[in-house]
């Protein structure tokens, strides 16, 4: 996806893009910067997945905390962690999906990290 050396092994001189060490900085940056963009993507899918098994799960309207412990368990057992850890990403995703629209768009851009 990206050629930036993600994911090959060596030292900093194998890096492209990263023959000086104000190079290195830069890469470093940048590489942060697309890490936040995927975390983004990421939890939007969260969210959605979530709405759609919420949405397979209720009747009449009715929230069924039924369909939440079902979505943390696949995602957990997708992302290989537990429940808990997959509920924060549900919860952080619906948020960002809901209420946070700022936030998500300056993570969007790499403007802001998931810490």
């Amino acid at each position: 996806m990206f050629d930036d050396g993600v994911g090959s092994s060596g030292t900093a001189a194998q890096l492209p893009g990263a023959e000086s060490d104000c190079a290195l900085i830069d890469l470093i940056a940048d590489l942060h910067a697309r890490e936040s963009m995927l975390v983004e993507r990421k939890l939007a899918a969260i969210a959605e997945f979530f709405e759609r098994r919420s949405a397979d799960h209720t009747d009449n309207g009715a929230w069924s905390s039924t369909a939440h412990e079902l979505a943390e368990a696949e995602l957990g057992a997708a992302l290989t962690m537990g429940r808990a850890a997959a509920g924060k990403l549900i919860g952080l995703g619906f948020s960002l999906k809901t209420r946070l629209h700022r936030t998500r768009a300056a993570m969007a851009r790499g403007e802001l990290d998931l810490y």
